[in-house]
């Protein structure tokens, strides 16, 4: 999908799996010199190359609700003139390598949105970052989440200029059992108490 020279596209449920081929490094979504487009709710697989390149001069464009899986390259890769005022967030980066900025003067783009309560790409509770995981275990599937909320405790540098304040963590379920007490009407079987 090359969305090139042209402002305010919105590209949305779309699914793209790519196996290995002979380009040296294919690219599923170009966003090059393009304005206000919205990459919403879309599933790129692939086994080598960029899920997205965004280039020269795409600025304020969101990719969001998205996983984007590079087997043996970059999830999301940044070229050319540097791209700026970019959002990205609540997406799963499934990747060796999660974002490759290799721009001329690197510009400040957003990873996170403000902590709000919804469900988030991995099931957590919160919207706020994205979710970096690789064949291995990546960032969100080891960073500390002390006070247990679905975010990181430390923040994901990409660069001096692109951080990731709210990366996800892994979602957490904090489960108790409360053993039943019998009751009026209870009957006990062997495994089971069932309370009426």
């Amino acid at each position: 999908v090359n969305v090139s020279g042209f402002n305010s596209i919105t590209i949305k449920a779309l699914r793209i799996v790519l196996g290995n081929n002979s380009l040296s490094s294919p690219i599923a979504v170009l966003l090059h010199n393009t304005n206000g487009t919205i990459v919403n709710n879309v599933t790129i697989i692939m086994a080598n190359g960029s899920s997205i390149l965004i280039s020269n001069n795409a600025n304020n464009n969101t990719v969001v609700n998205s996983t984007l899986q590079s087997a043996t390259s970059v999830a999301l890769a940044w070229s050319g003139t540097a791209p700026d005022d970019n959002l990205i967030y609540n997406n799963l980066l499934n990747a060796s390598l999660w974002v490759n900025v290799t721009t001329t003067g690197s510009k400040s783009n957003l990873w996170n949105t403000t902590k709000t309560a919804g469900r988030n790409i991995r099931g957590g509770g919160s919207l706020a970052g994205n979710y970096y995981a690789n064949s291995t275990a990546g960032y969100s599937d080891t960073c500390a989440d002390d006070i247990v909320d679905g975010i990181c405790d430390s923040s994901l540098v990409h660069d001096a200029n692109n951080t990731d304040f709210l990366a996800l963590a892994p979602a957490k379920v904090n489960l108790s059992y409360v053993s039943p007490t019998l009751a009026s009407n209870a009957i006990r079987a062997r495994n089971t108490t069932t309370v009426n």
